[in-house]
């Protein structure tokens, strides 16, 4: 039911219809038409209009506040080409290094984010040369690299395409299908390193990064998400049958941990 991930399959669709092998491309075709319908109709009757909501309410609601789902949900928001390199950098090291998700959303102009270049810079140049390396040496020896950088391309663009057309904000979860294809060209780059003990440097910087990203999403309160549990817990603790809860925002997380009415 995460619609972006049906990306990838186009990814590898086009790596096999490309393929020499015709007959591994008709049973893919095959394979894949079944799984399309099915889709299709799940599809259809999620975002075509024809689900009936249930009225067996306890609360009157409006009938104008009965609506269908739509690619349009959301409001417009800014799109930018940074939203790539930002993924990339997503992909390698969290969202617990560099600016937090908080500060990105308040400013992305150049002065905030060059206070974070001493961070983000060694950073880049790690995972980015081991990146170039990954994709140089996949194309030297096999077709593999055709299969890995559609499968990590074509979902950035397919999203990056459905947010330009839509209201449908790029968020870099939409694109984490691609992630293991990042992975294998990561790790190629790591093991084309011929002296053992560089290589073994590499992968500990590798590791240490993602550590580093790790222990501040944990332990660095400038990282971590909004409190919903605590803050259910003080409601709980004061409210009474009087008061009313306004949210603001995603409700879920409040929601899932809040046990009031």
């Amino acid at each position: 039911s995460f619609v972006p991930k049906t990306i990838v399959v186009m990814g590898q669709g086009i790596y096999v219809l490309c393929s020499k092998n015709r007959s591994q491309s008709l049973r893919w075709i095959a394979y894949q038409t079944t799984v399309a319908v099915t889709f299709a109709s799940w599809l259809i009757i999620t975002y075509g209009g024809l689900t009936v909501p249930n009225r067996a309410t306890s609360v009157a609601v409006p009938p104008e506040r009965f609506h269908t789902p739509s690619l349009n949900t959301g409001t417009p928001r800014e799109l930018s080409a940074a939203v790539i390199p930002y993924t990339f950098f997503a992909f390698s090291s969290g969202f617990s290094v560099g600016p937090s998700v908080r500060e990105l959303h308040v400013s992305r102009d150049r002065v905030s984010l060059l206070k974070h270049l001493p961070t983000v810079a060694p950073l880049m140049l790690l995972f980015g040369t081991l990146f170039f390396i990954g994709v140089v040496q996949l194309w030297r020896q096999t077709d593999m690299a055709r299969l890995l950088l559609l499968w990590l391309m074509i979902p950035m663009v397919g999203v990056l395409a459905i947010s330009a057309t839509t209201n449908v904000a790029y968020n870099v979860r939409y694109v984490c299908a691609a992630l293991p294809a990042y992975i294998f060209i990561l790790a190629v780059g790591i093991t084309a390193v011929r002296k053992r003990s560089v290589q073994l440097g590499v992968l500990i910087a590798v590791l240490s990064a993602n550590g580093v990203s790790l222990a501040q999403y944990y332990f660095n309160p400038r990282y971590a998400k909004a409190d919903a549990r605590g803050a259910a817990r003080y409601l709980e603790s004061v409210g009474d049958s009087r008061d009313v809860i306004l949210l603001v925002g995603n409700s879920g997380p409040f929601r899932h941990y809040y046990q009031g009415n």
